[in-house]
């Protein structure tokens, strides 16, 4: 499970970095949407970017 878990968030930043290179912020519906590589339970997502944001990895800025 944890590996999976690890995947999951592994999957999340790489969506995020693609969408960043044309400076698209995304909301975590549209991560969810547009998840790299893995499929994955909408809640999955969230607590995966909840972990992110906490970890110092990303950021939240309105809504996005």
């Amino acid at each position: 499970m944890q590996e999976r878990h690890g995947e999951i968030k592994k999957s999340i930043l790489s969506t995020l970095i693609y969408f960043n290179i044309f400076d698209y912020p995304l909301t975590a519906w549209e991560v969810w949407k547009y998840l790299y590589s893995v499929s994955a339970e909408y809640i999955d997502i969230v607590n995966g970017l909840d972990e992110l944001v906490s970890e110092g990895g990303i950021e939240i800025r309105d809504g996005f």
